[in-house]
């Protein structure tokens, strides 16, 4: 190892590599959190990472995945330990390439055999864990199946039809929050492990209708987040826990995530309800826009350390208000009922040259963080004027963020997503298919139609 200067970090192990360490030397803070050099591979393994959450550059910043709790827990389980090794082992592979083009980081990610060899090898720890019946529905195991799934959305083409993790995912975490002892045991670790999980399995569950989410959710998230409650509240506050997220906005709440996914499949019945969230959306969207303070104190210690998670979040406001304001714009012009059809106009024209915009600025986040701006985008490419400047402009947007963590994570959901406009898979070369049962009819053995409105999802767009 090599020591540095005074004010900087004071080692450089052989594990780190150059590349990384730039990235860190440009936009992390030069803090060092482990006490003595690292002397095994544990320890080796939370000093990378602690490196990669100390990242002031978004695009590199491990909370954008994971969070910071995890890192107490490497050196408890063989299988969390080898499928972050993975997670790092792909982000450094990143790291390397920052001055290439997007494509030149996915394709050095899915070409090297480093990575490649780490999540094989975690599978095996995977497939030992779920062998063995004291680990196997343990918050530990749930957090290395999140982590893997990331890492298989790296490594594996998203048209492929495989379904990734999603299915064990959604398996394991049922099976873990039954085994609720050794909850009470890993308070703020086992909240944070069921929150991503939990998050991940909701955003592909509006794509993928055979993804279950209830009743198990509600055990995650505060049972006063049940989807009855289509009002704004004042936040609910927990004395052991933080928001689910650090911004007060109602589109953010937990409670509208919740009910998405029906609205989306069934529009024409709950066009009500969607109304009533378009109008709270489109009243919050001016606020996002100017100003987005967080709801709790932050110490000194946590504006430093969570400057670029906190950046990253400002673009999921912004970008949420955006997608989901387009789609319900959308079905409401579709619905055929009484609306302001100038005003919803108008509201278009704002959210997707909006959209456009903040596409454009959040490429410094490329590639983990800017999480929702392919949704926004999509939403915007699908709703803007045929053939405008605008929608041109967002055509190559979607070219720009072909290779970010955010669409990757899209285009492995695409093959399931039956609510997809035909205009994605027509227009764009690299959209997935649909793989499931013809549009139109069901599945079910009774043969009768689910409702699928082909008319009004071709000027729509899923979140």
């Amino acid at each position: 190892m090599e020591e540095k200067g005074v004010g900087q970090q004071r080692y450089r192990f052989k594990h780190q590599s150059a590349s990384l360490s730039v990235v860190n030397q440009q936009h992390a803070a030069a803090r060092s959190r482990v006490a003595s050099p690292p002397s095994n591979g544990a320890s080796k393994l939370a000093d990378s990472i602690v490196g990669l959450f100390e990242a002031r550059h978004p695009g590199y910043n491990l909370s954008a995945i994971v969070r910071k709790s995890t890192v107490q827990h490497i050196g408890h389980s063989p299988v969390l330990d080898a499928s972050l090794a993975a997670m790092v082992g792909i982000v450094e592979s990143l790291a390397s390439v920052e001055s290439s083009s997007s494509s030149s980081r996915l394709q050095l990610c899915r070409s090297s055999t480093g990575p490649l060899h780490k999540y094989t090898s975690a599978l095996g720890a995977l497939r030992e864990s779920l062998d063995n019946p004291v680990i196997r529905y343990q918050t530990d195991t749930l957090l290395a199946v999140f982590v893997l799934s990331f890492c298989h959305m790296w490594l594996v083409d998203g048209a492929d039809e495989s379904r990734g993790h999603m299915d064990g995912l959604a398996h394991l975490i049922t099976a873990v929050l039954n085994n609720d002892v050794q909850l009470q045991d890993q308070a703020q670790f086992s909240d944070d492990a069921l929150k991503l999980a939990a998050i991940q399995l909701l955003r592909s569950s509006a794509f993928n209708s055979e993804i279950h989410i209830y009743p198990w959710i509600f055990k995650v998230f505060d049972a006063a987040a049940e989807p009855r409650h289509l009002t704004p509240r004042p936040w609910h506050k927990r004395k052991t826990k933080k928001p689910l997220w650090p911004y007060d906005f109602y589109c953010l709440d937990i409670s509208v995530y919740l009910i998405i996914p029906q609205l989306l499949r069934r529009p024409r019945e709950n066009i009500k309800s969607i109304e009533l969230i378009y109008n709270m959306i489109r009243h919050a969207y001016p606020r996002c826009v100017r100003d987005v303070s967080p709801t709790h104190d932050l110490t000194v210690e946590d504006k430093i350390e969570h400057e670029a998670f906190m950046q990253a979040i400002q673009v999921e406001a912004r970008s949420l208000h955006i997608a989901i304001g387009l789609n319900f714009n959308a079905f409401l012009r579709a619905s055929g009922r009484d609306f302001d059809d100038r005003q919803l106009a108008e509201d278009r024209a704002t959210f997707c040259a909006d959209a456009a915009t903040l596409a454009d600025k959040s490429k410094s986040q490329l590639p983990l963080s800017a999480h929702h701006i392919p949704l926004s985008t999509i939403a915007a490419w699908c709703t803007a004027e045929q053939g405008s400047d605008l929608e041109i402009r967002l055509r190559q947007l979607l070219e720009d963020y072909r290779s970010s963590y955010a669409m990757i994570h899209v285009l492995h959901s695409a093959p399931y997503w039956r609510e997809a406009p035909e205009k994605l898979t027509r227009e764009i070369p690299w959209f997935p298919k649909y793989i499931g049962n013809q549009r139109g009819s069901t599945a079910s053995t009774e043969d009768k139609d689910d409702g699928f409105d082909a008319e009004m999802y071709e000027y729509c767009c899923i979140l």
